[in-house]
């Protein structure tokens, strides 16, 4: 099952663009250029940034939850930039 978290993070243009994304994954239609900043289950990472289309995919063999979404691999890098710095500030990043 491919899930969004309750406050999922986006670097959206503007709010239109947000709803194309989200629509696109409840949807499971269109979605090109969307890349999901998910939890890692498949690695040893925190998070992996994988392409929507490929989400569904492994959405087939195992629950997926998208942490943030973005237009755009660049944008998802920036994205997960902005979420460790916020988990390096408030304590809550995992030193393994």
């Amino acid at each position: 099952m491919l899930t969004l978290q309750g406050n999922v993070r986006t670097i959206a243009e503007d709010a239109d663009e947000l709803g194309v994304m989200i629509r696109a994954v409840r949807r499971k239609k269109g979605g090109e250029g969307v890349y999901c900043v998910t939890r890692s289950e498949l690695t040893q990472g925190l998070m992996e940034i994988i392409p929507l289309t490929y989400a569904w995919m492994e959405a087939k063999d195992h629950d997926v939850t998208v942490l943030g979404l973005a237009k755009g691999r660049e944008h998802a890098l920036e994205l997960v930039r902005q979420m460790v710095d916020e988990m390096a500030k408030s304590g809550t990043l995992p030193l393994t």
